[in-house]
């Protein structure tokens, strides 16, 4: 089992992760996640960036399961696998839903295609790096 504090060490040391430290924290940022330690209470949290809005939501007792099973980086890139599922899944069920209406329009049947061939694609890219 992984520690919080190894899995920030990870974070840090993780090249395409976008890292910052001041005087009250010290974080990093990689694939929608964020690991930061509070200098000041001297607590470790992992939060899910791509969430929308301004707040961060933490990760729930389940998804924490995976950072302390796998640790930092598989973790993230299975968060990451998931999403682009649920996406692609979305988009799906949208073009199904736009086929389906009387007012079918040939712009946004184009937009979800793409997106969906765009999150398709980064899917099959990570599933393939990580094999």
């Amino acid at each position: 089992m992984k520690s919080l504090d190894s899995m920030l060490e990870e974070a840090l040391e993780q090249n395409n992760a976008l890292k910052y430290e001041d005087t009250y924290e010290r974080f990093a940022i990689y694939g929608g996640v964020k690991i930061i330690l509070d200098k000041t209470t001297n607590e470790i949290n992992i939060y899910n960036t791509t969430g929308g809005g301004d707040n961060y939501r933490k990760f729930n007792s389940k998804e924490m399961e995976l950072f302390y099973t796998h640790g930092w980086l598989d973790a993230v890139h299975k968060i990451q696998l998931d999403r682009y599922k649920r996406k692609i899944h979305l988009l799906q069920d949208r073009i199904k839903e736009l086929i389906n209406t009387p007012h079918f329009s040939k712009k946004k049947y184009s937009e979800l295609k793409n997106a969906r061939k765009h999150n398709t694609t980064k899917y099959y890219k990570l599933l393939k790096r990580l094999q």
